[in-house]
């Protein structure tokens, strides 16, 4: 009998250890919040760098969390990243890039150890491996290969729980786009992602940035004209993008902007060539 009572207590105990800890799916009002950063994001697309900096550190200073732990950090990787791109884009050199950028990852990396046996939400994988993405520069190389295979890893567990989604799709193109073929790259696959994201986007903000990367992807395939008209659907969405307006001028140099993230300042001398020669 105390044998069996004794099973009955270990039982429960599993069982109630197993309910507090259980990661809760994102609310609707989370993903509503999720949508709002997006528009966010690229309400900024027109405004200055110096401006847009300003307003992505403002409007992150200033919300307040989400109901949920996950739903908090991921909103606030969001904004942490968008403060870090202005950052990148102004002068990689800041100092503050990599203060934007690191207590970020330490936050995911420990939230990500307290529940990587539960069920992540699919946003958080794809933000992660966003984060992990900018930080790898600040690593030690072998340290960065190391965590660079978890960004590959973090995209396609996105879309085993969530084929059709946007984010998670264009996020698994930027990847297959870049990566080296030796390394598993692909720019058929990165197509097909950014085919996905494409024709399932539904908001204003994944109109805007799905059209913006598969207008690359078809300029890298030749397809010039396809690319313009994808741009000219992005710029409707966005009129104004300063982003549309470096891309044009990246691929007016005859680079794509995958390969200019790579080698900007080999595309940036010819663009400098380009407007002395106007």
């Amino acid at each position: 009998m105390k044998s069996i009572k004794k099973v009955s207590c270990i039982l429960t105990a599993v069982f109630l250890c197993s309910a507090c800890f259980s990661l809760p799916a994102l609310t609707e009002s989370e993903e509503n919040l999720i949508d709002q950063i997006m528009a966010f994001r690229i309400s900024l697309a027109p405004l200055s760098n110096e401006e847009a900096l300003s307003r992505a550190q403002e409007k992150r200073a200033s919300d307040q969390p989400a109901p949920s732990e996950q739903g908090s950090i991921i909103a606030d990787t969001f904004l942490a990243l968008e403060e870090y791109n202005y950052l990148y884009e102004a002068n990689q050199s800041d100092p503050r890039v990599k203060e934007t950028i690191m207590p970020q990852i330490e936050k995911l990396d420990s939230f990500y150890e307290a529940h990587k046996n539960e069920e992540l939400s699919p946003w958080f994988l794809c933000i992660y491996g966003d984060a992990i993405s900018c930080s790898l520069q600040f690593l030690p190389t072998g340290t960065a290969m190391k965590r660079g295979l978890l960004i590959k890893k973090f995209y396609l567990q996105a879309l085993e729980k969530a084929p059709d989604m946007v984010y998670a799709n264009m996020n698994a193109g930027q990847w297959f786009i870049q990566a080296p073929a030796i390394g598993g790259g692909s720019k058929v696959k990165a197509a097909g992602y950014f085919d996905t994201a494409y024709k399932n986007a539904r908001t204003p903000a994944e109109k805007y940035y799905s059209a913006l990367l598969y207008s690359q992807s078809k300029y890298e395939a030749g397809e010039t004209e396809e690319c313009d008209r994808l741009l000219a659907e992005a710029e409707a969405v966005v009129p104004g993008s300063k982003y549309i307006e470096n891309i044009r001028k990246v691929n007016a140099a005859g680079s794509s902007i995958y390969y200019y993230v790579v080698h900007r300042k080999e595309v940036d001398k010819k663009i400098a060539r380009r407007d002395i020669g106007k």
